[in-house]
């Protein structure tokens, strides 16, 4: 299988396949890609011009014969590459092409000390490349795109790109088609008029769309059967009452106090019995003992305890049983009934 390939690109920037050829007689792989942006960054960290060179030339040949859809960042870490090695070999004015675009396309990168030596001049050329102004994009005028194409690895909708740089142009399909071009200088194969034309150049015109008029239909309005209306029912009664064609269920509310005094309740018992064990442990003490102070000490306790396990035992049985009261026939509350 081979990938038809077009380019558009100045020579003077070695933007093109340098081999000037119109058609690609070898794949291009991803992984290859990957190797060789990799053994290129290996060599301008080295400070390996000559190798540096040759590995970007691969590159730039490579791009246009790629079989895959690139990645954006791996787009940017391959044009920052060719920039800095073509800088590297003496053609500042191409590199710094290059490097806009990187920049353009991963605009938060920066140089780390492991990425090029320090007093690399690719390093100083980036960081004033990051503190231009990228410009607009500039659109093809009267143009749209005939398929799913992709610029710099993102999805473009209509043709514009940012002018004086180069950019990997690629259209999605089996197989992919890939393009270096300048600016926005797209190839013919992936545009088509964005307005059908007719002889002579003119738009077409569009037919005078006729309104057909709107025939109204008798409306027939059929008697409505009145329902029969259910009597009120007098009095207060727990069975449903029907009110023209809505039935109302009385329904008892619970009362939010019922559940508190249920589970306080249930506690303050079982602490009561804990509190009546640990009286029935001093009482032990207590029948033990040998001695007046020993004696003198522990009944106090024992008494105390004895006290205290029957008054929580007390409340906690009684806001049990208020609990199970409450809401049981409506809310009800404590009350003093007194009769003459």
């Amino acid at each position: 299988m081979k990938i038809a390939v077009a380019t558009t690109v100045v020579a003077s920037l070695a933007w093109a396949n340098p081999a000037g050829a119109t058609e690609c007689t070898q794949l291009y792989t991803l992984d290859r890609l990957v190797e060789d942006l990799l053994a290129t960054e290996d060599a301008l960290r080295a400070g390996d011009d000559a190798r540096a060179g040759a590995l970007v030339s691969m590159l730039q040949a490579g791009l246009v014969c790629i079989e895959d859809m690139l990645p954006r960042r791996i787009v940017g870490s391959t044009f920052r590459a060719i920039g800095a090695g073509l800088i590297a070999g003496g053609d500042s004015m191409a590199g710094q092409s290059w490097l806009r675009t990187a920049h353009e396309v991963e605009p938060t990168f920066e140089y780390g000390v492991v990425d090029l030596p320090a007093d690399h001049p690719a390093r100083r050329l980036y960081s004033d490349i990051a503190l231009e102004s990228s410009g607009a994009p500039v659109p093809l005028e009267g143009k749209t795109f005939v398929g799913e194409v992709f610029l710099d690895g993102r999805a473009l909708a209509i043709p514009e790109a940012r002018a004086d740089r180069p950019h990997l142009l690629q259209l999605v399909g089996d197989p992919v088609r890939s393009w270096l071009i300048e600016g926005n200088a797209f190839p013919e194969e992936v545009l088509e008029s964005s307005a059908p034309v007719v002889a002579g150049g003119s738009k077409r015109s569009r037919e005078p769309r006729v309104k057909e008029p709107r025939i109204k239909e008798p409306r027939v309005k059929e008697p409505r059967a009145k329902e029969p209306r259910v009597a009120r029912t007098r009095g207060r009664s727990t069975s449903a009452v029907g009110i023209e064609d809505e039935v109302f269920e009385p329904s008892r509310l619970r009362p939010w106090e019922k559940t508190p005094l249920l589970v306080g309740g249930v506690a303050l018992t079982t602490l009561s019995g804990g509190i009546y064990l640990m009286s029935s442990a001093k009482r032990r003490e207590f029948d033990a003992a040998n001695s007046l102070s020993q004696i003198t000490e522990l009944q106090p306790q024992v008494n105390r305890l004895v006290l205290a396990s029957a008054a929580v035992f007390a409340v906690g049985s009684g806001s049990f049983t208020w609990g199970v009261v409450v809401g049981s026939q409506g809310p009800t509350l404590p009350t003093v009934h007194i009769r003459f």
